[in-house]
């Protein structure tokens, strides 16, 4: 018999909702029979109850049980032959939300206004961001209290009409997606002024007009990804003309500035620069710190606790002055296109907020000296647990699918709220907070090192984890991450690093390949988990780094799908967990205990499954 207490002695609390599955698993013999009473706190929930063979049954209350204790049985009747069989027994209690948790009032403004200007029909019931693991479908949400809309994806949605001024309320959105829609009318102006709009895609519509000048200046210099269709409805009378004079008027209009652009440059050229410079750093956030180099050199005590080192630069320990640990990174960018770059990165780092991405503290541009400033995260990298200096204490089974579930949400975020790649997926770049929350670093960094001519570091990403169709395309997108991401499923199952022996350089996924032939997924899996792992869990995460490492992209899953298949490895693995019961517990599964307040109602349904 066991037993369940209330998770709350709240005078509020609620109460349960409980539902028992009960079913006859054999096919009974002529003189073999199973009957029981079902008690709760010794009153009659169903008498003489007789489970149907192969068909699920259920017993629920209807309404809520508030008692702190309760005493659930099931009682053999003296004529049957087979003691009682309880299936599963389920416990619901209502979920409370702080009101310091819900979306903000204008969001919430905001995007009822949306839903109601095109009808959309959706889940979109309740509070949009809270709680998190009911977010409205197509919406993504700060961590902030109160939490803001940051993404707002509605492609394929059957909108209608022109667009609406709605969307100009949701003041924290970065990532808009209305793609593929029946959208028609001019583009709005007000677009080009949402001050923290990162990536607007309005492409498979039927807008007309021209694209607002605002747009197209925030989309040249960086500031903006725009993705629109080439506008076949534009301005129809007199097209071709206009383009004619409109071309040579550019022309000429080009020449002309091109003589006083070079004439002002050597005039006062470093001028301009600091206030072109100026002016970028003027839309970072305001909560992303600017540092100069001496103020550095105070935080890192003169650069003295190396943390790390690679491709991008130095990383070195320090503290601010409220004696918060940072990790400070030196960029060794040397070209100007690259320190050119280093700002407009720097300014799309401090818009991305999630909790599995390292957060920006600060950055430092002071001449020639470039730096970014990270919290800190003291347990190092995935790679230093699985390989490196900490592989002493390898990761449990367990640890590692947590860790890898939440590498692919803060990936899913950017991919699907931002519209960003990050370009370098690879172990090393997960970090580990105190407790083992996984978070990614190095965002941007590629980019800003793209555009450094001088640099050694490739576009493509690092060795072992690197997209093959980079090499015929020699572009980059969401699946090159999803590629490198499979990668790492593979590390975290193997222990083995992405290319072995390094004389033969055997790629991880030919080696799993040639395992998997055998048969046997011991032969695949890292000799330290010792047996302490589901099976099941470990083949499904086997075949998604299969599906994430094909060679054609289409072919790969997106990130929010490797999402859904890791959290099924998560349950999978928590239920061994929970399985793995003492001899004492398992002699009592044919009874169990739960809470009510008075004389519960109950109603009892067939039910096929």
């Amino acid at each position: 018999m066991d037993s369940f207490d209330a998770p709350s002695n709240n005078p509020y609390f609620p109460g349960y909702y409980v539902v028992l599955h009960m079913a006859e698993l054999q096919e009974l013999s002529g003189y073999q029979s199973r009957q029981y009473d079902v008690y709760v706190n010794d009153v009659t929930l169903f008498s003489a109850y007789k489970p149907p063979y192969c068909k699920a049954n259920y017993v629920y209350t209807y309404k809520p049980l508030y008692y702190s204790h309760i005493m659930f049985k099931l009682v053999q009747l003296h004529n049957s032959t087979l003691p009682p069989i309880l299936n599963g027994m389920e416990i619901y209690w209502p979920m409370t939300m702080e009101v310091n948790q819900l979306t903000s009032a204008g969001d919430v403004s905001g995007i009822m206004a949306v839903k109601s200007d095109y009808q959309i029909v959706r889940n979109w019931h309740g509070d949009p961001c809270s709680p998190t693991n009911f977010l409205w479908y197509g919406v993504s949400c700060t961590t902030d209290e109160p939490p803001q809309i940051t993404s707002l994806n509605l492609s394929y949605s059957g909108l209608s009409g022109k667009i609406s001024y709605s969307f100009a309320k949701l003041q924290s959105i970065t990532y808009l997606d209305l793609s593929h829609n029946n959208l028609s009318g001019d583009i709005p102006d007000f677009l080009g002024e949402m001050t923290k709009l990162l990536v607007l895609n309005l492409s498979g519509n039927h807008l007309s007009g021209h694209v607002p000048d605002a747009l197209i200046k925030k989309n040249n210099s960086g500031l903006l990804t725009l993705l629109v269709d080439s506008c076949t409805n534009c301005d129809a009378s007199g097209n071709k003309s206009r383009i004619v004079i409109i071309a040579i008027a550019a022309v000429v209009v080009a020449v002309v500035a091109l003589v006083v652009v070079l004439i002002v440059l050597r005039i006062s050229g470093p001028r301009r620069k600091r206030r072109g410079s100026g002016a970028q750093e003027t839309q970072i956030h305001s909560e992303v710190k600017k540092f100069n180099h001496e103020e550095l050199k105070d935080i890192t005590n003169n650069f003295l606790r190396t943390v790390g080192r690679g491709g991008f630069g130095t990383v070195y320990h320090g503290y601010l002055e409220n004696q918060t640990e940072v990790a400070v990174k030196v960029c060794s960018l040397e070209s100007t296109q690259a320190n050119k770059q280093f700002l407009a990165e720097v300014r799309s780092l401090s818009l991305v907020h999630h909790k599995n991405l390292v957060k920006l503290v600060g950055y430092c541009k002071d001449g020639a000296n470039l730096a970014v400033v990270y919290e800190y995260l003291p347990r190092g990298s995935l790679f230093d647990h699985l390989r490196g200096k900490d592989s002493s204490s390898a990761l449990n089974w367990r640890m590692r699918l947590n860790i890898v579930l939440e590498a692919a949400q803060a990936l899913d975020y950017l991919h699907t709220g931002c519209g960003m790649v990050h370009r370098d997926v690879k172990s090393s770049n997960i970090l580990l907070g105190q407790n083992f929350e996984a978070k990614i670093s190095d965002l941007g960094l590629s980019r800003m090192f793209s555009a450094d001519v001088n640099s050694v570091i490739s576009l493509s990403g690092t060795p072992g984890y690197m997209d093959p169709e980079y090499q015929l395309t020699f572009t980059l997108n969401e699946k090159s991450d999803v590629y490198s991401f499979g990668v790492i499923l593979m590390e975290i199952v193997t222990g083995e690093p992405p290319i072995l022996n390094a004389r033969e350089r055997i790629h991880i996924v030919k080696l799993v390949k040639q395992l998997l032939s055998k048969g046997s997924i011991e032969d695949v899996v890292d000799s330290r988990f010792e047996g302490e792992y589901d099976t099941n869990a470990v083949w499904k995460v086997v075949e998604l780094a299969m599906m994430c490492t094909r060679d054609e992209s289409a072919n790969r899953p997106t990130m929010a799908d490797v999402v859904v298949h890791l959290k099924d490895c998560v349950q999978i693995e928590e239920h061994r967990k929970r399985g793995k019961l003492e001899p004492s517990e398992k002699s009592d599964m044919h009874s169990g205990s739960i809470s009510t307040s008075h004389s519960p109602s109950v109603s009892f349904a067939p039910v096929s499954r």
